[in-house]
């Protein structure tokens, strides 16, 4: 698997994840925060990962974890902008270009920070399970 097969399959968990997630709050009148976010997120990364794993058999590289962050930077700057716009439509409200930028800022360093913490950490769980899952085999 290549890194945009590991981008396309994260944007599509994380699209459809979120889109579940929001529709069952809504249901039960439960209101999202960040905490529901990073779930997501980390859900997404950890099963777009593994995925990549077990499709090639080994873990991202250095520079692979670069161009996965940036992979999930780029999705989330992108829905992010496109909720503020779509939020500020629906509002009435005129957004700026410092809003987009400031949200640009914030979501690069706040989702690069955790992806690259979760990707580091979801790839040494990624090894132990496949090596838990080859003892069990045996």
């Amino acid at each position: 698997m290549t890194m945009m097969g590991f981008w396309g399959r994260f944007t599509l968990i994380y699209v459809g994840l979120s889109a579940l997630v929001m529709v069952l709050l809504y249901l039960t009148e439960i209101e999202g925060n960040s905490g529901v976010s990073a779930g997501i997120m980390v859900g997404s990364i950890f099963w777009a990962y593994s995925n990549f794993y077990n499709k090639s058999g080994r873990l991202f590289t250095p520079s692979e974890v670069w161009l996965a962050v940036l992979g999930v930077i780029t999705t989330q700057v992108l829905l992010s902008w496109m909720g503020l716009l779509l939020m500020g439509y629906a509002q009435g409200l005129e957004i700026t270009a410092t809003m987009l930028l400031l949200a640009l800022g914030l979501g690069v360093l706040i989702y690069g920070l955790g992806s690259y913490i979760f990707i580091r950490f979801i790839g040494g769980s990624i090894v132990k399970q496949a090596e838990k899952a080859a003892q069990q085999k045996r």
